[in-house]
């Protein structure tokens, strides 16, 4: 099965295989996460890099009245 974060780069850069070894490695472990779900909290220091393969995430800052502010 083809991975489509590692065909993304290679419309772009050349990959040696071990590159594309290091790559698949590195986004084999899938974690599907809800809509409106937090990946990681203002504060918390992260554990984890993430690689978003489907949907988008944003920045945000909780705003005193309780909204958000998207950050980036």
């Amino acid at each position: 099965m083809s991975n489509p974060f590692i065909s993304k780069l290679e419309g772009r850069f050349a990959l040696s295989d071990a590159d594309k070894e290091a790559l698949t490695r590195a986004s084999s472990k899938v974690r599907y996460v809800p809509a409106g779900e937090d990946l990681i909290s203002e504060g918390d220091a992260p554990e984890h890099v993430y690689l978003v393969q489907k949907g988008f995430a944003c920045r945000y800052k909780l705003l005193p009245d309780g909204g958000r502010s998207i950050m980036a």
